[in-house]
């Protein structure tokens, strides 16, 4: 299933069969498929290259459920918080947090924890990584910007000492915010549809949360 333009802003999953069979409930039935669409690529992609050669393209699999969750828990904060913390002003997220690294002030003041306690929760808000659970997923940021929600992604360096390479390497675009929210209410809608007969109860939770905003 799609939700969304893929020339503008989409996520498209699909519910697969455990590959391992090491999990068990809802971690176990809600392994499956994840694309993220912007602009025409999907920026979860990768793949496999051995001597500079290209051997296999990857496409994201997970236990989905982590994707859910992260984008519920945090959808208000990604659609209404426009400020980056600790009073840095910057461009977009990839600036923010080169920024935000050289103006971290010295391990020995007190001023030093008080201004990671607020990067920190910025990070558990919009760094799509959060979500990751040690998958390969990429570095994406996700935060509001004016009237637009801005995704942004630097995947440089992220699993190379694996082999693994990103598609879209790095970039930064803007999606209406009516639209992101159309896709995102959409994706979380159809996926918890799925599993609201055998998990009533944690899809009843995601949705609250969701429908809240």
């Amino acid at each position: 299933m799609i939700f969304g333009d893929k020339k503008s802003f989409a996520f498209e999953y699909e519910i697969l069969p455990h590959p391992y069979g090491d999990e068990f409930g809802i971690m176990k039935d809600s392994w499956g498929l994840l694309r993220l669409w912007v602009k025409n690529v999907d920026i979860l992609e990768i793949y496999r290259k051995d001597n500079d050669i290209v051997t296999k393209r990857i496409r994201y699999e997970w236990n989905l459920i982590k994707i859910v969750e992260w984008l519920s828990n945090n959808f208000n904060v990604i659609t209404q918080e426009e400020n980056f913390p600790n009073s840095v002003l910057a461009d977009n997220s990839l600036e923010y947090i080169k920024l935000n690294n050289l103006a971290e002030p010295d391990m020995d003041t007190d001023k030093f924890w008080f201004w990671n306690d607020n990067a920190y929760k910025w990070l558990e808000n919009h760094w799509f990584g959060m979500a990751a659970d040690d998958s390969h997923l990429g570095s994406i940021f996700i935060r509001k910007k004016d009237d637009s929600i801005e995704i942004s992604w630097d995947n440089n360096n992220s699993f190379e000492y694996q082999g693994l390479h990103f598609i879209s390497v790095e970039g930064v675009e803007l999606i209406p915010i009516k639209e992101f929210k159309e896709v995102i209410y959409c994706f979380i809608k159809d996926f918890t549809s799925k599993f609201q007969e055998k998990y009533p109860n944690e899809m009843k939770e995601i949705l609250m949360r969701l429908q809240k905003h």
